[in-house]
């Protein structure tokens, strides 16, 4: 027989959130791919993992939900900081999707 283990408790500790997905076919995230192969010149990684508030938006709301912005560091600190070529290239990025997402018309 192996080694058996019994604990009394456990105990959950630090940053917990539940889990969710939107799916990486969804046609915004489509758009918000191409719109950075665009400005950018590289296709993105789409990856998953770490914690936020979208779980609320994509599991209770049914509204699909991702993060994406700049790179930077030191992130939630006092030396955080942004790549501000990066951040320029979203706000590119982001403005291109509005007018994919929403539609436009041209004078």
């Amino acid at each position: 027989m192996g080694t058996r283990y019994c604990w009394e408790r456990i105990d959950w500790f630090g940053l917990s959130f539940e889990s969710s997905i939107a799916s990486p076919e969804h046609e915004l995230i489509s758009i918000v791919k191409q719109n950075d192969e665009t400005v950018v010149g590289l296709t993105p990684k789409i990856v998953g993992g770490g914690g936020s508030d979208l779980r609320c938006l994509t599991k209770y709301a049914q509204t699909p939900a991702f993060i994406f912005g700049p790179g930077g560091g030191g992130f939630h600190g006092v030396d955080e900081f942004l790549d501000l070529k990066e951040l320029i290239n979203v706000t590119k990025i982001l403005a291109l999707t509005i007018l994919d997402w929403c539609g436009y018309e041209e004078e």
